[in-house]
């Protein structure tokens, strides 16, 4: 679980971006229960039936795409530690193929990510295809590109990656 501060957000809670659950540990957070964990991934409930799906870095990408109709989960970030290799490896199964639809950032960590996760997923014979998206002023991502556009403008970019 995780969350945003907005403009509304108390200047004391402000000290990340990004607002994360805390989970348990040996160390620290022992009145946390045992079964708050990051094991699972936001969106694993959209691709279970799915033949085809779609990788997002970002929750709000997942959200955007699982809105026009494109199966999808996040990762929350470009990467994923050891134990949740083995946990998107298993989501995956045998799909069809799985799209990565990493950001396009300035510093390219989104398409570094991309080649780092479909690696991982190529060596699990997992079919993959890296979605390239268009320059953006300084990132591009699915919430971005779909302002004001419809799934047919998602498909086309999809089709269009894929034959160059």
């Amino acid at each position: 679980m995780t969350g945003r501060a907005t403009p509304y957000t108390p200047d004391h809670d402000k000290e990340s971006k990004y607002k994360n659950l805390r989970i348990r540990s040996e160390t620290k957070n022992e009145q946390i229960s045992e079964f708050i964990d990051k094991k699972g991934f936001f969106g694993e409930d959209r691709i279970k039936n799915a033949d085809v799906c779609f990788i997002t870095e970002g929750l709000a990408d997942c959200i955007v795409a699982n809105q026009f109709g494109f199966p999808c989960l996040a990762l929350g970030s470009t990467g994923i530690s050891k134990g949740c290799q083995e946990h998107l490896i298993h989501l995956l199964g045998k799909k069809k193929c799985v799209y990565l639809c990493f950001d396009n950032d300035e510093n390219k960590a989104g398409q570094k990510g991309a080649i780092t996760i479909g690696q991982i997923l190529f060596d699990a014979d997992i079919p993959i295809r890296i979605m390239d998206l268009p320059e953006g002023s300084k990132k591009m991502d699915i919430s971005e590109f779909m302002k004001n556009k419809e799934a047919k403008d998602f498909e086309l970019l999809k089709k269009r990656i894929l034959a160059s």
